[in-house]
């Protein structure tokens, strides 16, 4: 009770690859900042994870990179360089799993909602000796836009998403589609 932090502050930059149509891989680097409430210390900390992903949208329903929304499962682990005020700096590995709730925006891009769960040696946090317990345990969520460098969707499936969006608000041109290109959002 006498080591609470607020909720930590964290950026990070993820790079990944589809391995194919269930499972992907990705890496991150990033940092975090926390601040402990009771000795008004920031907690400041650096890590690099790897995590992979399972697809269950396409496990259950098919493939399809169009979907309004998947849903993923996820796992992974990682590396933290943690450090307060005046105090040693530490290293922590950690595991955590969770899922990843991806909204399609368009054949260049996704927003992903990504609840998870985790747990750490001690010095995470920089405790000392206050945790009896030798662990820490995390939770926490993750909310990104994932940018794809080449558009993942097939001739096909442009072809029957421009025809969807023709019947409403879009001018463009069906017979063109090697010259479509859609706005992120």
């Amino acid at each position: 009770d006498d080591f609470k932090f607020r909720t930590m502050s964290q950026v990070n930059l993820l790079i990944g690859k589809e391995l194919n149509r269930k499972n992907s891989l990705r890496l991150s680097v990033g940092g975090g900042w926390g601040y402990q409430r009771d000795k008004n210390l920031w907690l400041t900390r650096i890590q690099t994870k790897v995590d992979y992903l399972y697809n269950l949208s396409s496990h259950f329903a098919g493939y399809n990179p169009a979907r309004r929304m998947e849903v993923s499962l996820l796992a992974g682990a990682g590396a933290n360089i943690s450090w307060m005020h005046n105090t040693a700096t530490e290293v922590a590995p950690e595991g955590h799993v969770g899922l990843q709730l991806k909204c399609f925006t368009g054949p260049l891009g996704t927003i992903n909602i990504e609840p998870y769960i985790g747990i750490s040696s001690d010095q995470i946090d920089v405790s000392g000796p206050r945790n009896w317990r030798g662990y820490d345990l995390f939770y926490g969520m993750n909310v990104n836009y994932a940018f794809f460098l080449a558009d993942n969707l097939s001739e096909e499936a442009r072809l029957k998403l421009l025809q969807s969006r023709l019947a409403g608000e879009r001018l463009v041109d069906p017979q063109t589609l090697e010259k479509w290109r859609t706005p992120w959002f």
